[in-house]
């Protein structure tokens, strides 16, 4: 996946962000040991998606809700545990977000 298909409906500053990011985790060369916690709203489940994949892409572990909590999981307790062992955060922020309950 291409960051151009990421960020297609992305504004200009967050395409550039998104640029910034994804160039420092090639650059740093992120090792399988670090993982990125992505933090956002439910309502930009989508938009995390690529993110995501986008990181992926790039060798960058992360931490996502939907494919890292099973059924059964207790979420508070696997939220915490992955926050405990991000090495990085990333924080979605968006009108979602800043509207969010």
């Amino acid at each position: 996946m291409q960051l151009i298909d990421i960020c297609h409906h992305v504004e200009q500053r967050q395409r550039l962000a998104l640029q910034r990011l994804f160039t420092s985790c090639r650059q740093e060369k992120l090792v399988q040991s670090q993982i990125v916690f992505i933090s956002h709203s439910s309502s930009d489940k989508a938009f995390v998606r690529k993110l995501d994949a986008g990181l992926a892409g790039s060798g960058v572990r992360t931490f996502l809700d939907e494919r890292d909590i099973k059924a059964g999981d207790s979420i508070p307790m696997k939220i915490y545990e992955a926050m405990e062992a991000a090495t990085h955060v990333i924080y979605v922020i968006s009108e979602n977000s800043k509207n969010s309950k």
